[in-house]
């Protein structure tokens, strides 16, 4: 898919102003942001259920709040079961029972925002960890290799990224994750290209030049 202009804009300005975060960079000002967070790990279904619902009563098409469940749903897996790292770096809850009531407090916090100005729909998902390589995503996205089942590079965002027209990876190591996905709901997707663009903005890190 080709860079659009709006595209080129969003990136020329975060780079400008050093603000990675925040869906608001990819839409119009004046848009209503909504937000849920995560209190317990069970809350998933919850908040993708309520996302589609409300993407919906807003008066967009049924279809696009289907894409919505899929992006929404990997993107909190991703958050809730990928980021988080042990003392030795590893994965240690890719493995745990989906199913299972687990609070989340402090950096196991997950908040989900989103937004429409009837140009796109911005899903936008925040971990507390900061711990995802988006070189890894890409890599695995060009090869064309990507599992939807894979957790060890996050993975499950191949799935949420053949959902949309727009994909984005901001990074503070250590610190926050946010991936956005963005739906352009001018078109039928039969009307757009195939592949979604990616992008990732990684924040230095103190003591950085």
């Amino acid at each position: 898919m080709p860079i659009l202009a709006e595209e080129l804009l969003a990136t020329v300005q975060k780079l400008r102003r050093n603000e990675a975060f925040g869906l608001e960079k990819y839409i119009a000002w004046g848009a209503e942001v909504r937000s849920y967070t995560l209190e317990d790990a069970c809350e998933r279904d919850d908040a993708v259920t309520t996302l589609a619902r409300d993407v919906v009563a807003v008066g967009l098409p049924v279809r696009v709040g289907s894409l919505v469940s899929v992006i929404a749903d990997e993107l909190i897996a991703n958050a809730l079961y990928v980021a988080p790292l042990d003392h030795h770096k590893q994965r240690y809850r890719a493995s745990e029972t989906r199913e299972r009531s687990r609070a989340l407090h402090g950096r196991d916090v997950v908040t989900v925002r989103w937004a429409t100005d009837a140009r796109y729909l911005a899903i936008e998902v925040r971990d507390r960890w900061g711990t995802l390589d988006p070189h890894a995503v890409a890599a695995r996205l060009a090869s064309g290799k990507a599992s939807a089942s894979s957790t060890e590079t996050g993975m499950g965002l191949a799935l949420a990224y053949a959902c949309c027209n727009q994909f984005v990876i901001d990074l503070e190591p250590d610190v926050m994750t946010e991936v956005i996905a963005l739906l352009d709901v001018r078109y039928k997707p039969t009307e757009l290209g195939r592949s979604a663009s990616f992008h990732t903005f990684v924040s230095p890190t103190p003591g950085d030049p």
